[in-house]
């Protein structure tokens, strides 16, 4: 799921990259993006330890999370990439009013011995 593709030209002739949709929610300045072949994720810290995540798999399939500084989630969403990356820009930062701090249910998963 590479969005890189040349889309069109820019002012000066050269090829821009286009963009896919959702990331037009996230500003850049907050959000440190990968991408690979299967999936894009982007993620925000704050001052207090909290992460969030967003997971794009497909255009119609994201998941967004806040974990705590404790790495406990305390959000959880799933949805489309662009109605996650606008839930997740617009989520209340950490310690302010209306931000999420009630810490979520483990996510089940398989039994590891390390």
């Amino acid at each position: 799921m590479d969005h890189a593709t040349p889309e069109m030209n820019s002012s000066d002739g050269s090829p821009v990259a286009e963009l896919p949709p959702y990331l037009h929610e996230l500003d850049p300045r907050q959000w440190k993006r990968t991408s690979t072949p299967i999936m894009d994720t982007a993620v925000r810290a704050w001052d207090d330890g909290s992460i969030d995540t967003l997971v794009v798999l497909t255009d119609e399939l994201a998941y967004g999370q806040r974990d705590n500084h404790r790495g406990r989630a305390v959000h959880r969403v799933r949805g489309s990439a662009v109605d996650m990356a606008r839930l997740m820009q617009r989520l209340p930062a950490p310690g302010t009013p209306d931000a999420p701090v009630d810490e979520l249910p483990e996510i089940p998963g398989p039994e590891r011995d390390i």
